[in-house]
């Protein structure tokens, strides 16, 4: 048996994951608190605790559209131009669904969609939220239909975030989800039919310690047009990739990647690798025009059928305005973007 952390030993434990899914399915680069799991496990979540450890108690948002412009401006120092701006509207759909447990009233607000993922901006409200802690939940459920994977297997994730209050005192929190499939990227304009439960809200305060704040659950049934975002080749280009049979991955090998297709949301690509040897080490960014650097926040990869070929994709910290970015950088290797 291999080595696991923390969550896929558990996971392990109960059968939704084995040898062979881990090996054929990797996280590379993830971010903060993020859960990535077989598609067979996603309706029967565990009941992690998803609290954002690092929280910005700053980040006031009244619309999912407002909360990545701040974060735009967190990110480069500037406010979002209006091609990035027009960019997250396009994506964005006003949902304001709203369920109430006890004195507590949650509100999936809004959403950000894209072809292969998307984020849900929730808003708690009706008792007091203090900037000195953070605040989530016991568990979340989060079932998808149609199942992204079907007839072909792959890997879909989520990831929880506190991002503080607004103007008005509500707690504002961001879900983000995204799959990859092992047959590669399938393009499919039809809507997502999501039925999401979050479970006990509770508060975090320093030292981890945890107080239940609301026992109950809230349920929202709700769909998502998907947006289809229209991908840009780029050129094959090889790049220096870690070599897990050696001490620490050096010396690193030079792998091709190829069918790159940069989007708004990230950056797919594939290489070769019969005997899953390799895996990229350093960091993807987009270069913007004013040579600003995006990078990406999360990653994954899977073994593809033909059992040579990892399929790969990284998702920007924030979606992408493709019109403005001039070359993808890997590590000291830039792809320029025409």
């Amino acid at each position: 048996m291999n080595a696991y952390l923390p969550e896929e030993r558990l996971l392990y434990a109960l059968g939704a994951l084995d040898d062979a899914t881990l090996a054929d399915t990797r996280i590379t680069r993830p971010a903060p608190r993020r859960h990535r799991l077989p598609a067979v496990a996603l309706s029967a979540l565990l009941c992690l605790l998803m609290m954002g450890a690092g929280f910005i108690s700053y980040f006031y948002a009244d619309s999912i559209q407002s909360w990545f412009g701040t974060y735009w401006q967190q990110l480069t120092g500037q406010p979002m131009n209006d091609g990035q701006t027009a960019l997250i509207s396009h994506l964005s759909q006003e949902l304001n669904l709203s369920d109430s447990v006890g004195d507590v009233t949650i509100t999936v607000d809004s959403a950000t969609v894209g072809e292969d993922c998307f984020y849900l901006l929730l808003r708690a409200e009706g008792i007091p939220f203090d900037a000195r802690h953070s605040y989530g939940f016991r568990g979340m459920q989060l079932d998808v239909s149609p199942d992204p994977l079907e007839n072909s297997g792959g890997s879909a994730g989520y990831g929880f975030r506190y991002l503080g209050t607004d103007s008005s005192g509500a707690a504002i929190m961001l879900i983000d989800y995204s799959y990859i499939n092992k047959s590669g990227h399938i393009a499919d304009t039809r809507p997502l039919q999501l039925q999401l439960t979050l479970t006990d809200l509770c508060r975090q305060s320093n030292g981890n310690s945890e107080t239940l704040l609301q026992a109950g659950s809230w349920q929202y049934s709700f769909s998502l047009e998907r947006n289809m975002l229209q991908p840009l080749p780029l050129p094959a280009t090889t790049v220096l990739m870690a070599d897990t049979t050696t001490p620490n991955g050096q010396p690193q090998a030079e792998i091709l990647l190829f069918d790159i297709e940069l989007t708004g949301t990230g950056l797919r690509y594939k290489y070769t690798d019969p005997q899953g040897r390799y895996f990229l080490l350093s960091d993807i960014c987009a270069v913007l025009a004013d040579g600003t650097e995006i990078g990406s926040g999360d990653g994954s990869s899977t073994r593809m059928p033909d059992g040579q070929t990892y399929f790969c994709t990284d998702l920007w910290r924030i979606p992408l305005d493709t019109a403005q970015i001039t070359a993808i950088r890997i590590g000291d290797t830039l792809i320029p973007v025409n």
